[in-house]
């Protein structure tokens, strides 16, 4: 989980740098990705404190798994806010919509994956 809010913030602030080109009604995507970045470092950060006092190995996958779902649950509210911020855009030339609508639409796909990851990580 410290890798995954790390490459999230390492992404926010990739989006910073090119926010100018970014469609209008996305400008505020990277802090929405920063958002989830600190949620799961919360997250994270709780599990270990619950970690050290957890005395079987059954008590630790429940607190790994749920710190999981925690993360993923921050990950689909971002990819929801970034999903509304993509409905919103307009722009007088449907072909500039269509762009500016799949540049939204990759930064989802980015957290699809990230999702698909974390799935699998529960399941080890």
């Amino acid at each position: 989980m410290t890798c995954l809010s790390a490459s999230l913030d390492t992404y926010a602030n990739a989006l910073d740098e090119i926010v100018n080109d970014l469609p209008q009604g996305l400008e505020t995507v990277s802090a929405t990705i920063r958002t989830a970045a600190d949620e799961i470092k919360a997250s994270a950060a709780r599990a270990q404190r619950r970690l050290a006092s957890a005395t079987t190995d059954a008590q630790r996958r429940a607190i790994r798994r749920e710190a999981v779902g925690e993360a993923i649950g921050a990950i689909n509210t971002a990819k929801s806010e970034i999903r509304k911020a993509i409905s919103l855009i307009r722009a007088e030339d449907p072909e500039v919509t269509a762009v500016q609508r799949s540049t939204g639409a990759r930064i989802v796909q980015a957290f699809d994956t990230v999702e698909t990851s974390l799935v699998r990580a529960v399941e080890l």
